[in-house]
């Protein structure tokens, strides 16, 4: 009989080593055996501009990670979606220590149903 292990994660965990989305492309690049500048003449960007890219001193925008779908057949959002999660691991990292005050559930709870209607 095979049981399932669910895992959860604390809230306040933030990762050892934070990746940056163009490592993920440097392996997609390298596994396919394709150089930077091949796929930035393929997509339409400079060369230097890739290799930014790759060293994570540029983000991947929605316009880029559309074009890495049409040249590597990998969804656009799967890129978008990396860099979403890396911005947020470092503001994680950044904010941990800085002081929060969150508002009281019962003023969220309020404010979700004024939103959609309800009161």
């Amino acid at each position: 009989m095979n049981k399932k292990t669910t895992y959860k994660l604390s809230p306040d965990m933030i990762p050892a080593v934070i990746v940056y989305p163009g490592e993920i492309l440097l392996d997609e690049l390298n596994a396919r055996e394709i150089k930077q500048k091949e796929l930035a003449a393929s997509i339409g960007i400079a060369a230097n501009v890739m290799n930014e890219i790759i060293k994570g001193k540029r983000n991947i925008t929605a316009i880029l990670a559309y074009k890495l779908e049409l040249a590597l057949g990998i969804n656009a959002e799967f890129w978008l979606k990396l860099q979403a999660q890396y911005e947020l691991e470092l503001l994680r990292t950044k904010y941990k220590y800085e002081p929060v005050k969150p508002l009281s559930k019962m003023y969220i709870h309020k404010h979700q149903h004024s939103q959609i209607g309800l009161r």
